[in-house]
């Protein structure tokens, strides 16, 4: 375990503590504690990442030291994408900046310019398109007709997008003035 760079499981590392002291595994026969001997002496500082790999180790680490080492080791936790303001999809982008978080969307189109990138967006939210065909024509018409039939904002055969683009003016209703104007 004295390589640096080389992951370890917890239970390479062990976890009885010796009695409150600073150490994470009891070795008495400090086998252990020998593979981190930096020349003549056993560290007092080993950083130990999140994938169980030691990251560093030093003697008589001081917190410039300490603080430098933790900086640099959640830097690389960011850019592996495993913590932070990660790129959980992979697409380019980072969480905070991507429009679909969670599905790989490396051109963030938008087509309804709603912040929902169109990988993820369930309703493309365009008013009177009611079939999301793109274009709004006789069969949005009677689509809406329907929705008023059966209920209007309560049509229980109708979806929330669709209710949402039947709702051409906006008003929170669903009756014939958006008809009339799709």
């Amino acid at each position: 375990m004295s390589d640096l760079n080389q992951p370890y499981s917890c239970n390479a590392w062990g976890s009885v503590p010796d009695g409150g002291g600073s150490q994470i595994v009891h070795d008495t026969s400090y086998s252990l504690h020998t593979m981190f001997n930096t020349g003549n002496a056993f560290p007092s500082t080993v950083w130990i990442d999140h994938t169980m790999t030691v990251y560093d180790k030093m003697n008589n680490a001081g917190s410039w030291s300490i603080g430098s080492r933790i900086d640099s080791m959640l830097e690389a936790c960011e850019q592996a994408g495993l913590c932070g303001n990660a790129d959980a999809d992979g697409d380019g982008y980072l969480t905070d900046d991507d429009n679909c978080p969670n599905d790989y969307n490396p051109s963030q189109s938008d087509i309804d310019f709603d912040g929902i990138g169109d990988e993820c967006d369930d309703c493309y939210n365009n008013a009177g398109d009611l079939n999301e065909d793109a274009t709004v024509d006789i069969l949005d018409v009677v689509g809406t007709v329907n929705i008023i039939l059966n209920g209007g904002l309560n049509s229980p055969n109708a979806s929330e997008c669709q209710l949402s683009n039947a709702n051409y003016n906006g008003d929170s209703l669903i009756n014939v003035l958006d008809i009339i104007q799709i």
